[in-house]
């Protein structure tokens, strides 16, 4: 991913807790397999950040006021699509995240 791109997609709760945690965030229920497809997601990405839709690259929320009351872009929502950085199709929580491209 180059500088200064963006980009939005739907992770599962693993890759949502590692892109905040890292490995302190894999608990006992990632087998070593979903640890390994994690990791490899990640390098594939090469260096961004995972931003929450809910912020400063939130577009439902830029120039709004009171946006705690109304905006509901950081809420989870169940499915069975697979995660768009480690690929499980396990159904489950997904987070709506921005991958903004860091460079370097």
């Amino acid at each position: 991913m180059t500088p200064d791109t963006m980009t939005k997609a739907s992770i599962c709760t693993d890759c949502y807790m590692y892109s905040h945690y890292r490995d302190e965030s894999l608990g006992d229920h990632v087998t070593p397999e979903m640890e390994q497809d994690i990791k490899q997601g990640f390098s594939k990405l090469g260096n961004v950040h995972i931003a929450d839709h809910h912020g400063e690259h939130c577009t439902l929320c830029i120039g709004k006021q009171d946006i705690e009351s109304w905006c509901t872009c950081s809420e989870t929502h169940f499915s069975w699509s697979p995660c768009e950085i480690c690929g499980s199709n396990l159904g489950g929580d997904r987070h709506d995240v921005d991958i903004v491209g860091m460079g370097g």
